[in-house]
Formats: C-alpha cells, sequence, structure tokens
C-alpha cells in the first residue's frame, strides 16, 4: 500500500502547526495549542509545553492513522471504473458547472492538454491508448515525467521547465481527485513536482515609463491600455471587459471597481491623477455610453506583443515587455514607495502572499540592482580623482 505522504508537526511563533496533505497539495493546519518559549520557562510553563505537544502529536497520528483506514480494504473489484479520457471530461463538466458565468476557458484548455500529453505519451510508450484508470501504477506516472522531460516536440526544443511543471501538477491533480472519488485504491503519483526557477515580474521604473509616455505608438488602444494599466495595477483579461460604468466619482476623485476573473471577487482602486488622464483620453475616444469598452478591440495575440516590445526598444529601455509587464510595473512602483507588500497585494487583488511575492522580489532586485550601479558609478569616480592626482605629482 502506497501512502501520499505522512502527516507531521512543527514549532512556529509560539504555535504548534500540523501540516498535512490533501489530494496532492500540502496545507497547513495553525492549533490552539502554545508552547512557551525562553531560557528560562517555569516548571508550569514546561508541563505545559510536554502536555501540548502530546495533543498535537495524538491529532497528527490520527490523521495518518484515517489516511492508511481510508484506503484499507480496497481493490479493483470495489473500484468505480472509468477510463483516463472519461474522467477528465468528467472533471471538466463538473467544473463547468461550478463556474457558471465565470470565464473558464484557460483551465479548461489546461486539462485537455494534460489528456492529449498523457495519451500521447501512452501511444509513443506502447500502452493501451486511453488506458482504465485502475490501471496507472506509479511506474507510468514517473514515466510519464521522464517523458515529458524529454519530450522534443519539433525544431525550437523541448518544453521548459515551467511547462513541465504545469503539465505534472495538473495531472497529479487529476489522479488525486480519482482517489477521492473511489476511482484509485491509492495514491498513484508520490513523485515530486519537477523544479524550476519562479519566473519573477519584469516590471518598468518610474522614468522608463516617462520615457514610453514621450515615444510614439501607432496602437492608440494597447497604448491606452498600457500606460493607465502601469499607474492602475488593472491585469489585461480585465482591461478587456472594463466598462465606463466601472467608474465612479467621489469627493477627492475617481473609483474603479472591476471583478477578477481568477478569484470572481471585485477589487476596488482609487485611480490615481496620472492613470486618471488616460482614462479621460480612452473617454475622449471611445465613449458612445457606460456601457461602452474603454479599451475597445483591446486583443492579446503575439502580434500585440511584438509592437509592445519594438515601442519599448524605441525607448531605448533593454527589457523584455509583454502586455502584464504593465502590472508589474504598478506593483514594481508601488513597494518602491511604500516599503509595504500588504498594500501592495490589496491593491493587486492577490488572496495569496506567495503570488504577490514574485512582484516583491522583483522590486528588492531592482533595487540591489540599482545600489550596485551607484556604487560601480562611485569607485569609478574615486579612481578617476586617483589618476588626477597620481599625475599632477
Amino acid at each position: 500500500m502506497r501512502i501520499v505522504k505522512k502527516a507531521s508537526y512543527y514549532k512556529s511563533r509560539g504555535k504548534f502547526v500540523i501540516k498535512d496533505f490533501r489530494n496532492g497539495k500540502s496545507i497547513t493546519i495553525t492549533q490552539s495549542e502554545v508552547f512557551h518559549q525562553g531560557d528560562e520557562l517555569t516548571v508550569k510553563q514546561k508541563r505545559e509545553n510536554i502536555a501540548n505537544e502530546k495533543s498535537v502529536k495524538a491529532r497528527v497520528d490520527s490523521l495518518n492513522k484515517q489516511r492508511e483506514d481510508s484506503f484499507a480494504g480496497l481493490n479493483n473489484n470495489d473500484l468505480k471504473h472509468i477510463r483516463f479520457n472519461d474522467w477528465v471530461n468528467k472533471m471538466i463538466d463538473k467544473r463547468v458547472l461550478e463556474a457558471g458565468d465565470r470565464d473558464i476557458t484557460r483551465t479548461i484548455a489546461k486539462y485537455n492538454a494534460v489528456k492529449k500529453k498523457f495519451n500521447d505519451f501512452l501511444i509513443e510508450n506502447g500502452y493501451e491508448s486511453n488506458i482504465w484508470l485502475h490501471d496507472i501504477t506509479l511506474d507510468i506516472s514517473e514515466d510519464f515525467l521522464t517523458w515529458l522531460k524529454n519530450y522534443n516536440p519539433n525544431v525550437r526544443g523541448r518544453l521548459k521547465s515551467s511547462t513541465i511543471y504545469g503539465y505534472f501538477k495538473h495531472y497529479k491533480y487529476i489522479i488525486a481527485r480519482a482517489v477521492k472519488k473511489r476511482y484509485l485504491d491509492s495514491y498513484r503519483v508520490d513523485v515530486d513536482l519537477p523544479k524550476f526557477t519562479s519566473k519573477q515580474r519584469e516590471g518598468l521604473t518610474i522614468e522608463e515609463i516617462n520615457n514610453l509616455e514621450r515615444t510614439p505608438f501607432d496602437v492608440t488602444t494597447a497604448r491606452l491600455f498600457f500606460l493607465f494599466s502601469c499607474y492602475s495595477g488593472i491585469p489585461f483579461k480585465e482591461a478587456q471587459n472594463l466598462k465606463f460604468r466601472d467608474f465612479n466619482k467621489y469627493e477627492d476623485g475617481y473609483m474603479m471597481v472591476y471583478k477578477r476573473n481568477k478569484t470572481q471577487k471585485y477589487i476596488k482602486v482609487a485611480v490615481n491623477e496620472k492613470a486618471l488622464s488616460y482614462y479621460k483620453e480612452a473617454k475622449r475616444l471611445y465613449f458612445k455610453n457606460i456601457n461602452s469598452n474603454v479599451f475597445p478591440n483591446l486583443n492579446y495575440s503575439g502580434n500585440l506583443n511584438h509592437k509592445i516590445q519594438d515601442w519599448v526598444n524605441r525607448a531605448n529601455i533593454n527589457k523584455k515587455i509583454t502586455p502584464h509587464s504593465a502590472r508589474a510595473s504598478f506593483a514594481l512602483n508601488l513597494y518602491r514607495a511604500s516599503k509595504d507588500p500588504k498594500l501592495v497585494q490589496e491593491s493587486l487583488g492577490h488572496e495569496d502572499y506567495k503570488t504577490t511575492q514574485r512582484y516583491v522580489n522583483a522590486a528588492m532586485e531592482c533595487q540591489i540592482n540599482g545600489a550596485k550601479t551607484f556604487n560601480n558609478w562611485v569607485n569609478s569616480k574615486e579612481k578617476e580623482t586617483k589618476i588626477i592626482h597620481l599625475s599632477s605629482v
């Protein structure tokens, strides 16, 4: 019997934290029990530490026993039978029903991509196409990961490590859900996800944005969106659906309200003067009624990416920039001005701080590089001064 991973616990900030695994994902549970810290604890505090740790350990043992019991006694005769493709299609149908009016096109595309890649792997390696779920073994999962790492569909080269990570992460989730629904007797993907370096969000500094503003760009809608997003942080997808009715005037200015496609939460953002100037320019050009799009005909394409990159190059900015870089620029400059990660998280509408961390790391790296550049400049000036002094001797 192969169990996913065992639950465990550790101590953090005066509390016990349990690390558990659900559906192949790591989760943390903060306990109410506390442990006393310090060099000089009283006898009572030491006893409380021992008692609380025993209590937490008992819960961890209980969680592990529940997991073992949930798989005990199952065999192929007890399992519900379904083929891999049919199971993925069933998951897609369920997600569509749960989504309602929410756009989950990208999510469905990811499921279908994993389904296609897994079937390509099966055919190429002599397995039955559209395999029964209960026939999937740990060896098949490991071979699938190896196949993804060596996959070379065309002359452009192998898959990126982040792409491999995405495929296998979704595959693991598909299998984990199958275990929960009793299509599998145990978790068959107890394989570590491939490691890759998370791509930091490269943004533009205020000086670079000013250079862009002075550089002509013939795609007016894209120009207005990009500069507006640099000062407001609105994502590209949400900007496509942004209406004039989403702006409300109040005493000190304007408030923008938009719905995040990923989380379905409404984000309220006070529109600063720079962003407001581009909103007013868009209103002058495109306003027909309050239901008109602020940025009409704004469509994502490789051609748009090339045009934006060309615009950036003509502004003498040596960075790889995409439409999403405008949002990253907003986060970069907001963090540099406020030094408040929580403010950045709230302004971007992130539920998880880990998402915000990528933007904050980019801002910190930018500051470090700026400090290095300044130090190099100072050192070069000092050397020049020494040479002048030596030549005058």
